[in-house]
């Protein structure tokens, strides 16, 4: 994706075995802040949101956030809270 003009925001979950991210085209937006905010202490579910501007407007701000929910049929519960 590098190779095309993206960048990546990336946050591994803590028992390494998946990870979010975030892609953007470097030549549009530019990342002023990222972060991950986890469920729950010591857990491995979270949230990451990164704040973007416009590179051709500084005052266009937006945030974007990404997560990965366990896909289980019996997390249903957790996914919905």
């Amino acid at each position: 994706m590098k190779g095309l003009g993206y960048m990546m925001e990336y946050f591994e979950k803590c028992n390494g075995m998946s990870a979010s991210a975030v892609f953007y085209k470097k030549a549009k937006f530019n990342m002023l802040e990222s972060h991950q905010v986890t469920f729950e202490t010591g857990g491995s579910q979270f949230f990451m949101y990164c704040l973007f501007a416009l590179k051709d407007d500084d005052n266009f701000k937006f945030v974007f956030g990404e997560t990965h929910l366990k896909a289980k049929p019996a997390n249903m519960a957790s996914r919905v809270k």
